[in-house]
């Protein structure tokens, strides 16, 4: 089984699926059935070791040029770029696919609605975020954390200067998402040339995965998205971590219905920007070099 040489660490609300679509068509390309490995930054599975990790999502790898692992939360944890250095090395590549700070935390916000794990409104939420952090920052409620990071997982720059300092600029590509769905296309041929495999392969680029939407049974939903007796008996039932997860997978997707959601108003989205991200985007700005102006509002 071959190391991953690949990681596509988000951010979250993205488009990383999507990308994750298009890409796994690439016969030089594997990335697990299951898109989000999680290894390198959820203890229960790190704790296992490298040879778990290769075993469960791995296992079919061998004549692949490019071996993938696209968790996007990846992008929030400091600890998981010294992990993959340390046991994988510097021989690999990163794509980070970047959105509007404010349009990122809003979608994650929606999301948690959908799973009915927010009580509160978007600014509340952003206003209790440090003290859920606080709360549940810890090894074995960390993705209850990231739940609630609306803020923390939009915050990108120094998280990309990590990256590029322990691996190296030429390893590290950024991508915007707004670019990404203006011009699919020649996004993925930018990617495909980044990892240097063939791009005369036909690919189908009118994927847009993970839409918005919302649940036909809030039953079913709560089954999914929140522990319970059942969900623990399941576990002792079905010990494979893949099967549980094709099964969830398979769950959600048959439970959710398309929703349109109403727009932030403008009021709230430019409060937002200049309290919380206004100082990360000028940061990120210079950083990758790119014009952000579609990002930002005057204070």
């Amino acid at each position: 089984m071959k190391l991953p040489n690949f990681f596509c660490g988000g951010a979250p609300k993205s488009g990383t699926t999507t990308i994750y679509d298009i890409l796994k068509q690439h016969p030089q390309v594997f990335l697990p059935k299951l898109k989000e490995p999680n290894f390198f930054n959820r203890e229960d599975y790190f704790k296992k070791g490298i040879e778990w990790y290769l075993k469960t999502f791995y296992n079919t790898s061998e004549e692949k040029k490019i071996i993938g692992d696209f968790t996007p939360s990846y992008l929030a944890s400091e600890m998981v770029p010294h992990r993959i250095l340390s046991f994988i090395g510097k021989d690999v590549k990163f794509l980070f696919i970047l959105r509007n700070p404010v349009d990122r935390a809003y979608s994650h916000f929606l999301h948690n609605k959908r799973d009915e794990r927010e009580p509160y409104d978007f600014e509340t939420a952003l206003q209790e975020e440090q003290d859920r952090i606080i709360k549940y920052k810890k090894p074995d409620t960390y993705f209850l954390a990231l739940k609630f990071g609306y803020v923390w997982q939009s915050l990108y720059a120094n998280t990309i200067l990590t990256y590029r300092q322990l691996f190296g600029k030429e390893r590290v590509m950024v991508l915007i998402f707004e670019e990404l769905f203006a011009d699919t296309p020649n996004c993925i041929k930018s990617i495909l040339d980044f990892l240097q495999i063939d791009k005369s392969i036909n690919l189908d680029f009118n994927i847009a995965s993970n839409p918005s939407s919302v649940a036909r049974s809030k039953m079913i939903k709560k089954l999914i998205t929140h522990d319970s007796v059942i969900k623990k008996g399941i576990k002792k039932i079905i010990p494979s971590v893949t099967m549980r997860k094709r099964i969830r997978k398979f769950l959600q997707k048959s439970n959710n219905q398309p929703k349109k959601y109403k727009s932030l108003e403008v009021a709230i989205k430019r409060n937002v920007y200049n309290t919380y991200f206004k100082n990360d985007v000028e940061k990120l700005e210079v950083l990758i070099e790119k014009d952000l102006s579609h990002w930002k509002f005057d204070a």
